[in-house]
């Protein structure tokens, strides 16, 4: 059964109406003292009482009230009763520095500031005047309160968390608020006679108006804890028998923790019978979310037995943690919205949607896509800024004019800052926001939080904070308890092998202080380079120490010390060792080994092979192979791609026997057969490709689907003399995909573990006559948008001139994305673009080694192909 809000024109008379219901339990606050309790009677009263204080006071309607004091019942009277008395609430975080209260004090202009007895001694100058929050609690003094107020007039006026620069004033209006209340109670989520559990600091939009004046406006009990902390909530959990919790990620993240440690602390067989059990909850939750809850009913009777839903907001809800929380047995809503906007904008209700999905939007909120900013090129293109218009979205900042000009579209839509993309369903996925998106050197766009999440899922590492700096992307660590560089440095390597390589951090500093966060959980990403090179000159700051002896014996071999001087020269500046690692400290990925390589044979004549390169960890491990490596060196790979090449590899660039090419003809009917008919296959462009010689074909991947039809897509080509650049892990993954790949000219690449021998394979199949099928992102995109290309291409065009395709595959992304087991019908186009000179790519831009160069000169020649041709994908 949905809530029933108290019907009020405005929060005047929402607060006027409090007590009416009665005995009912209104807040229970389980402070370090003991209990304290109101019900809706006693409650209304407080209200009153508060009111008629302020109003004697001074406070007149319209006038703002600075409210600064640490979150609890004495809190939400005060508050409540600002409101009562037809006052603007100013609410404050009591971790605000200093600067941050002075700048809102000047700004707001209060009539009255409320502060408890810790925060008074910041405010007592007399301008504007103190009231303590427990002062509030005696008789009213004789003053006369409002009936009503004008609802489009501000009720509460709430400061950004200034993570990228002064706060300013968000004024929310009578109406945003109640209409926000009264669509969220209609959404049948809590129930009458619920208990919601509160353990998130007021002062902010979300827990304020969906934590505290949602639940009182429809009779609705709120509990507060005594503190933030672990204990302290699940204290409260236990003891008012919640059964809605309000939180954020950081907190069911902490949540789940917490019952791991729980699980860890168990007998062995109780131990196993409940991870047993959880696992088999897990998958009964897919089927049915009520099972799991039973499955796993002794767990939830030890830590909260009447927890029935987890609301989330504050931040984004990472797929892997929402997934996890409804394994568990809970539900999970999930809601999306800014300050800005009253809070809710879309909310994915229990049960519904996929993990990770903010939802559909709210009743009475509309939502569409803006134009992606320029220099996001790679974003899907479907998406864009996510602008709103609605009842819950505010007038403008306070005193701003020329922000409100920015954050306004011309036609009055709001500018929410956030990247977004819609789904068939209209369920909103946010991508990220536009003002935290790391940009790599390559054009790799990155969302730090995604990169967050995996490092701080070691047990080594309690925060992480990913930023950029000097063009690589580094990160900001936290240790669990005493820091052991050696043992994080294995920990952010086994994290990183997680990730795909354009994610995984160059580098890395350690501090032992928590990082600087919003009241809710968010990193104030401006303090980030400062804190980060603070620790980085910390750990430098004795400079290098002495060699031991056994790395002076090492040294003594003349090529040892030949590589050891390259290194010092290739980077100077950086803190080098013997123990530094060669991808975390150096940033030398997989790739980067190429050119390694061939300096370290020119100057030392050792040939480092990929095996060897395999076992290189940190510079140690690099001078102990070159000691050990072969000086005479085989032919080049670039003359000679072959001699990069065992006997087995090059056994993959032989055409298939005779005897196998009918079944080749039969593999590339059936191929087409199921592309025409169930993904309608068109093609355009086909006359394009250059008739005789070796080229190379560039397309975009999105999709197992792009394989299959590029192969229908050209046809009797795909019999000639055309080979596929695929990844080992799918190619070679079993005895079927072993025997088509052999059929269809696929060379098994690796180019994240073998680079040398995929880029062999190319330079070798080229070179032979054929023509290559390279996908130039090296992976699927997850999205669907165009990723950028890695330098494989660009060596490759580097070192063979031969004309170059690009070529777009539309609506593969649509029929089979990533995230889906199976395919579905969609209608599938192939368009072969202009052929290209690789002489041309490398020549194109200023900035890089030609092989970047012409990596991204072949990117946007396929930008401009898909651009040309839509650049969408076609309804379904």
């Amino acid at each position: 059964m949905p809530l029933t809000i108290v019907p009020a024109p405005d929060l005047v008379g929402l607060t006027r109406q409090l007590g009416g219901f009665g005995g009912r339990p209104a807040l229970r606050w389980f402070a370090d003292a003991g209990e304290q309790a109101l019900s809706f009677g006693q409650l209304g009263e407080r209200v009153e009482q508060a009111a008629g204080h302020l109003a004697g006071a001074g406070l007149r309607p319209g006038g703002r009230v600075l409210l600064l004091a640490h979150s609890g019942l004495p809190w939400a009277v005060a508050a409540l009763g600002v409101l009562r008395a037809g006052g603007v609430l100013v609410p404050l975080d009591v971790h605000a520095g200093d600067e941050q209260v002075r700048h809102v004090l000047a700004d707001a202009d209060p009539v009255l500031v409320l502060a408890d007895v810790d925060q008074a001694p910041r405010l007592n100058d007399g301008v504007p005047p103190l009231l303590l929050i427990d002062a509030l609690t005696g008789g009213p003094d004789a003053a006369s309160l409002p009936a009503a107020v004008d609802p489009a007039e501000a009720a509460v006026m709430f400061y950004t968390s200034g993570t990228t620069g002064p706060p300013k004033g968000v004024p929310l209006s009578h109406d945003n608020l109640l209409y926000q209340l009264r669509t969220v109670a209609g959404l049948d989520l809590a129930r009458p006679g619920d208990r919601v559990l509160l353990p998130l600091p007021m002062h902010h939009v979300y827990p304020f108006v969906i934590g505290l004046l949602l639940p009182l406006a429809a009779g609705v009990t709120v509990l507060l804890p005594g503190a933030g902390t672990g204990p302290a909530i699940m204290a409260a959990l236990r003891a008012g028998r919640a059964s809605v919790l309000i939180g954020v990620p950081r907190l069911y993240r902490a949540l789940l923790e917490g019952i791991e440690a729980r699980l860890d602390g168990l007998p062995p067989a109780r131990r196993r019978l409940l991870r047993a059990l959880r696992a088999v909850a897990g998958r009964a939750a897919r089927l049915r979310p009520s099972l799991a809850r039973t499955l796993l009913a002794p767990l939830h009777r030890q830590l909260a037995p009447d927890l029935r839903l987890l609301a989330c907001g504050g931040a984004a809800l990472e797929a892997d943690l929402d997934a996890a929380l409804g394994a568990l047995g809970w539900q999970v809503a999930v809601g999306y919205g800014l300050t800005e906007t009253s809070p809710l904008l879309t909310l994915r209700p229990p049960g519904r949607g996929r993990p990770g999905s903010a939802g559909r939007p709210v009743p009475g909120t509309e939502l569409r896509l803006g134009q992606v900013p320029a220099g996001e090129d790679d974003l899907p293109p479907a998406s864009g800024l996510i602008e709103v218009r609605g009842s819950g979205v505010f007038g403008g900042y306070f005193g701003l004019p020329q922000a409100d000009r920015e954050a306004f579209t011309p036609d009055g839509w709001f500018r929410t800052g956030d990247l977004g993309l819609l789904a068939d369903d209209g369920s909103l996925q946010v991508l990220g926001r536009g003002s935290t998106l790391i940009v790599t050197e390559s054009g790799k766009n990155i969302q730090p939080e995604e990169v967050e999440a995996v490092y701080q899922a070691h047990p080594l590492i309690a925060e992480a904070a990913v930023l950029q700096v000097d063009r690589r992307l580094v990160a900001l660590l936290v240790p669990q308890g005493e820091p052991d560089t050696a043992a994080l440095r294995a920990a952010v390597s086994a994290q990183s092998q997680q990730l795909p390589s354009y994610q995984r951090v160059a580098a890395f500093a350690v501090t032992g202080e928590p990082l600087e966060r919003t009241a809710l959980g968010k990193l104030r990403r401006h303090l980030l380079p400062d804190r980060y090179e603070a620790a980085r000159a910390g750990a430098e700051a004795g400079g290098p120490p002495p060699l031991s002896s056994e790395d002076r014996t090492l040294l003594a071999d003349p090529r040892a010390q030949a590589v050891w001087e390259y290194l010092r020269q290739r980077y100077a500046g950086r803190h080098l060792t013997p123990d530094s690692h060669m991808h975390l400290d150096l940033g030398v990925d997989s790739l980067g080994w190429l050119d390694l390589g061939l300096q370290i044979a020119s100057r030392s004549g050792a040939q480092l092979n990929e095996d060897a390169i395999g076992r290189i960890d940190t510079v140690r491990d690099l001078l102990h192979e070159v000691c050990q490596a072969e000086t005479a060196p085989p032919a080049g790979l670039l003359e000679d791609p072959l001699s990069a090449l065992d006997t087995v590899q090059q056994r993959w660039l032989r055409p298939p026997p005779v005897w196998l090419w009918p079944a080749r003809a039969l593999l590339l009917g059936l191929d087409w057969l199921v592309l025409r008919g169930v993904f309608r296959l068109t093609v355009s462009g086909r006359e394009r490709l250059p008739a005789t010689g070796p080229f190379l074909l560039a397309p975009n991947h999105a999709s197992y689907l792009d394989a299959p039809a590029l192969a229908a897509a050209l046809g009797r080509r795909a019999l000639g003399p055309l080979c596929w650049a695929g990844w080992t892990g799918i190619m070679l993954g079993g005895p079927l995909m072993r025997t088509v790949s052999r059929l269809a000219r696929v060379l098994p690449m690796d180019a994240e573990r073998r680079a040398l021998s995929s880029l062999a394979f190319g330079l070798a199949a080229l070179r032979a006559g054929n023509a290559l099928v390279w996908f130039p992102e090296g992976r699927r995109s997850p999205s669907g948008a165009l990723e950028p290309f890695l330098p494989g291409i660009g060596l490759l065009l580097e070192h063979t001139d031969v004309p170059v395709v690009p070529v777009f595959i539309e609506g593969a992304h649509r029929a089979w994305p990533v995230h889906r087991r199976w395919p579905r019908p969609r209608r599938v186009r192939v368009h072969f673009g202009e052929p290209l000179r690789a002489t041309e790519l490398l020549a194109a831009g200023a900035d890089g080694p030609p092989r970047e160069r012409a990596a991204r000169a072949l990117r946007a020649q396929l930008l401009r192909l898909i651009r040309a041709r839509g650049g969408g994908l076609p309804a379904p």
